[in-house]
Order: C-alpha cells, then structure tokens, then sequence
C-alpha cells in the first residue's frame, strides 16, 4: 500500500474528480480538506488506508453535507464523545479484541447517533437497532448494532 501524506489522502478520498486530474490540479477546496483531516486525527486515524474508511463512512452518514462547514466536526465530536462511555456485554468485549470482527468504538458510536434506528430483532426491553453503511479496509460493509441506552451497552455487533 502506498503511504500517502494525510492532506494528500483526505484530498484524494474527499475530492477523487479532482484528485484524478493531479494534485491540487482542480480548484479543491483545501479549507475542506484541512477541517477533513483534522477531524479524521481526533478520529483515531493514522494511515491513509484508515482515513479513506474513516472519509467513505463519514460521506455515507452525511451525504452531500461531509464537506459543509461544522457537520464533519460535529460528527466527529459527537462520536468521539459517546464512544469514550460504551460498555460492552463479554461476547462483544471479545469481538472487539479480535482483529477480524474488531470495529473502532468511535464508528460504533457513529452507528448509534446517526444510524437508521429499527427495533431490536430480539425484543430486547430497552434495546434499539442501529444500521450504517461502514467502511474496512477500504470494502463496503452494512454495520448493525443493538445498543441498550439506559446502561450506554453495546449487546451485539456486526458488518456483513
């Protein structure tokens, strides 16, 4: 994988009709992608391949608006914010300490805040569905958490 300087890959993640043409070869928006890379930063992000997943994610959640002034930010802030108190039953404690099903608490705690919120399938008392679409490794994945709030407890995760 090539390492790529992070406004270089929030620019080419952000902009890619620009980035196609050449490096600041378009007008882009730099003020955007500076605000981008700064949030992917408080994000936990460190390689380039964790700032495309972390851009991809964050345009599902947000359309159009990702690069609107504030919203990238808000969200960032939001979810950081609520991933620092989540619990986790002992099965999702595990899957998170497994490298294949690991998904960052951050990104769970985007699902809960700005998912399409469903019941849970299981009829949990208190407990809701939360579904995103999310990004590994650059694939696309569906995310589906069932979080009861009364306790801020993830009871189950999954990306397929």
């Amino acid at each position: 994988m090539r390492e790529l300087k992070w406004a270089e890959a929030v620019e080419e993640f952000l902009f890619p009709q620009a980035f196609a043409a050449g490096p600041c070869d378009v007008g882009v928006d730099l003020a955007n992608a500076e605000r981008s890379l700064d949030s992917a930063k408080k994000f936990g992000v460190k390689t380039a391949e964790e700032t495309k997943d972390f851009v991809q994610t964050a345009t599902g959640v947000l359309g159009n608006e990702i690069s609107t002034a504030g919203t990238l930010e808000n969200l960032v802030d939001t979810a950081t914010s609520l991933a620092k108190d989540l619990k986790f039953t002992g099965t999702t404690a595990g899957r998170m300490e497994d490298a294949a099903q690991h998904v960052p608490k951050e990104i769970l705690a985007e699902a809960i805040k700005f998912g399409k919120k469903v019941p849970d399938p299981q009829g949990v008392v208190g407990a809701e569905k939360y579904v995103i679409e999310m990004f590994k490794n650059g694939k696309k994945y569906e995310l589906e958490v069932v979080y009861r709030e009364l306790d801020k407890t993830i009871l189950h995760f999954l990306y397929k």
